[in-house]
């Protein structure tokens, strides 16, 4: 603890104490709610402040008075995140932690942001009316949308999957949980097109699942297990990413995504095809730019590729700890400065960075366990990890058993037969759907255990940042399929939470995506380094 106190050696220091923490008081004040203790963290007679290793109490004396130089509790400046909070005397002050969630940040006790992507099923089923069980361009009478370009679903009640998925985001956004989150905002991978006969189901978009089937594919992935910087994972990252990683409170960008309008504009510059243009999209010998775009369903459901997609864009552009830097722009990241030629976030450690997955079907491409890309092996490897030498190798409070990360028996469903690619219990491959029904592929399913034993074994178990530091990214899924527990391992082996609602009961859907909000919080106290 910083004392303030008088003795013959150090008046004049006491002096230049209790001048600058009289200023700080002036300056900071208490309207922003920061003078106040955090909870759990100060104890009610404000004497048993935490101590933090190599930080607080040196147990120096820097001088005394008899005045009161600070409010009891008051937070009077931030250093790296902990709080130089008074103590119960007003004459004394300590370094210590904020409360759960919460870092000294501005001058006050603030919620620590976190990162949330998200993920959003893009595939064709997404267009099926939810009350019929119809593809929309196949509903006719009563409870059918429009259903003619640009006068498609309802912005307000929606009638298909996709439209009550883009509502909820919409709410979500532009609600009070929202208030501290950065949002990314992904689909399945999707360019431009220019054909005049545009349609509901894609707007001006087309999948990149081939004619004819085959993985649904950022344009030139080679399925390498990590993507470099300057490879086809940057140059394609526009066909995933709608929205790159936004501050809290920036919702436009996100909204233009799910206001179910569409517009382009031409940029002049002349184009025979599509590939002509950098949008991919050439209308009446003109390239055009999406000045309104949004997010449309078309294509396969490849669930892992897409996974993969996310935790490779947060170690690129999010999570960059590590990163060679000569400012701090070079970071990229404004949770990141530049330190001794490296990028450095101290609460890095403290931040929850989540995938929120919506989808309503099963993974069409990467159908067996032993595959790296599959959804179950992908979500495990974002938050337990996969292959391991020592328990330091894996995280999530999962251990290492034969070379296995394996997660604690309580975060997971008992082992019992359940199918590959929906998660749903069964006895026999038979009772597994077609992952690819109403696609030119058969996908059946097969019928097997809930362990994910997969082990990658060449230095991709996990996914790391620059620093060689391993990350840790949650996984939830909410699915949209009407079907309950479809999808459910995907979030279990992922650390999240599953939720299985209808698409277009705003409200439950809202709920479910306010209780994933508020489970992604820090739950212990941050301690920067």
């Amino acid at each position: 603890m910083r004392l303030l106190a008088n003795s013959p050696s150090q008046t004049a220091l006491a002096g230049l104490v209790v001048a600058a923490l009289a200023a700080l008081v002036s300056a900071c004040g208490t309207d922003d709610g920061g003078g106040a203790p955090a909870d759990g963290v100060v104890d009610d007679a404000l004497g048993g402040l935490l101590d933090v290793p190599g930080r607080a109490d040196t147990g120096e004396s820097v001088g005394r008075s008899d005045a009161v130089v600070c409010t009891p509790g008051e937070v009077l400046g931030c250093e790296e995140g902990l709080a130089l909070r008074c103590d119960a005397t007003g004459v004394g002050a300590t370094m210590t932690p904020c409360g759960p969630g919460d870092a000294c940040q501005e001058g006050a006790c603030r919620p620590i942001e976190g990162t949330l992507v998200l993920l959003v099923d893009t595939s064709g089923s997404m267009n099926r009316v939810v009350a019929r069980d119809v593809t929309a361009g196949r509903c006719d009478g009563e409870g059918c949308p429009l259903w003619s370009f640009p006068n498609c679903d309802d912005a307000e009640a929606p009638l298909t999957r996709i439209g009550g998925v883009k509502k909820a985001i919409r709410e979500l956004v532009t609600s009070p949980s929202a208030a501290h989150e950065r949002f990314v905002l992904q689909r399945f991978p999707t360019r431009g097109h220019g054909t005049t006969k545009v349609t509901c189901d894609s707007g001006y978009s087309q999948s990149t699942t081939p004619f004819g089937g085959g993985p649904t594919l950022v344009t030139g992935d080679d399925g390498t297990h990590e993507t470099l910087d300057d490879d086809w994972f940057a140059a394609g990252e526009d066909e995933i990413i709608a929205v790159p990683a936004t501050p809290p409170g920036a919702s436009a960008p996100v909204l233009q995504w799910v206001d179910f309008v569409e517009d382009l504009e031409p940029t002049g510059q002349p184009c025979t095809y599509d590939e002509d243009c950098p949008t991919h999209v050439c209308l009446e010998k003109v390239c055009q730019v999406a000045v309104n775009p949004e997010l449309r369903a078309t294509g396969a459901t490849p669930l892992g590729k897409s996974l993969f997609y996310a935790g490779e864009y947060l170690r690129h552009e999010v999570l960059v700890e590590g990163r060679a830097c000569g400012v701090d722009e070079d970071c990229g990241s404004p949770h990141h400065r530049c330190e001794a030629g490296r990028c450095h976030d101290p609460l890095r450690k403290c931040r929850p960075n989540a995938i929120i997955l919506f989808t309503d079907g099963a993974e069409s491409d990467y159908r067996s366990l032993d595959a790296f890309f599959h959804p179950r092996v992908q979500a495990k490897r974002l938050w337990y990890g996969l292959g391991c030498e020592e328990a330091a190798d894996c995280a999530g409070g999962a251990t290492c058993e034969a070379g296995v990360c394996v997660p604690p028996a309580e975060a997971l469903p008992p082992e019992a037969p359940t199918c590959t690619v929906s998660d749903l219990s069964c006895e026999t491959d038979a009772d597994c759907p077609d992952a690819c029904q109403g696609s030119m592929q058969t996908c059946v399913g097969t019928c097997e255990g809930v362990a994910v034993d997969y082990v990658e074994g060449q230095g991709h178990d996990r996914v790391h940042a620059d620093s060689g530091e391993a990350l840790q990214v949650r996984v939830h899924v909410i699915d949209a399929s009407g079907v309950p527990g479809a999808n459910r391992l995907i979030a279990a082996f992922g650390g999240g939470l599953h939720r299985s609602v209808l698409a277009t009961d705003t409200l439950g859907f809202l709920e479910a995506l306010v209780g994933i909000v508020r489970d992604s919080k820090q739950t212990a106290l941050c301690i920067p380094d």
